[in-house]
């Protein structure tokens, strides 16, 4: 995923490129503090996410952000400001977030979260079901904080993008009967993981709606995606073996014909 930001103030310059990184460690993030350099790189690059300062020369940063639509109609726009006075006038530019200075890891976090548009990644994503469940990007495994958090992610591929509710994740995950404890719980963790996905640059893959989850699985190369499509040789006979749920759908791969 590319990245521009821009601010004409070194040191909110720094502070931003410093809360990106801390946040998406592996995308490709350039810093400008020129608007006409900035211009010129983004009609070359077409990057999928742009930083914008709200009070600099030359262009302000909402100046910039209708330049940017023209470019690009569907370029996601986080404006990055000390005054609050401006948010108005930046939504009305269908921005994706809008960030009060000092910018931290947290609120880049959110608002990246919080795409307007879906950023198209091509399938750098590899997720192996058959033996152990693990997902990695670029050939890098995405390092999870919770493991409860990469067990709903594997409850949601192994149900190959079908909408999923929270009270089946609770039920399957936490073998629970969906308690306060277990929704408290759940919510936590589903936070977890998109931070998780969004440290390891994958944005957009687990869909996130109201009393519902699910995964976009055409971004991914899946094994078990693949096995089923193409009956292919693929399965060995284990399956997400560190899971006792994934018991059924491993008797099921085992009688497939």
């Amino acid at each position: 995923m590319k990245i521009f930001a821009i601010d004409d103030e070194r040191a909110s310059l720094y502070f931003l490129s410093q809360a990106i990184q801390e946040a998406c460690p592996n995308d490709d993030l350039k810093t400008f503090k020129n608007c006409m350099d900035f211009l010129d790189a983004f009609q070359k690059e077409l990057p999928d996410i742009v930083f914008l300062d709200v009070e600099m020369p030359k262009f302000n940063g909402l100046e910039l952000g209708k330049m940017l639509k023209e470019i690009k109609s569907d370029i996601n726009i986080i404006f990055v400001t000390a005054y609050r006075q401006y948010a108005v006038d930046a939504f009305g530019l269908n921005a994706s977030s809008y960030i009060v200075k000092p910018v931290n890891k947290e609120q880049v976090l959110n608002a990246m979260q919080n795409l307007r548009y879906d950023v198209v990644q091509e399938k750098d994503i590899t997720i192996k079901t058959f033996g152990n469940f693990d997902i990695s990007y670029k050939g890098k495994p995405v390092i999870f904080r919770s493991p409860k958090s990469k067990e709903v992610l594997a409850y949601l591929v192994d149900r190959q993008g079908a909408v999923v509710t929270k009270k089946e994740v609770g039920a399957v995950v936490y073998e629970d009967d969906y308690s306060l404890s277990t929704q408290a719980m759940l919510s936590r963790n589903i936070k977890y993981l998109e931070e998780d996905l969004i440290r390891a640059g994958i944005i957009g893959f687990v869909i996130v709606n109201s009393g519902s989850y699910s995964v976009n699985l055409s971004m991914a190369d899946c094994d078990l995606t693949e096995y089923l499509e193409n009956d292919s040789s693929l399965f060995t006979g284990e399956y997400m073996e560190q899971y006792s749920w994934a018991e059924e759908r491993k008797f099921n791969l085992k009688t497939k014909k």
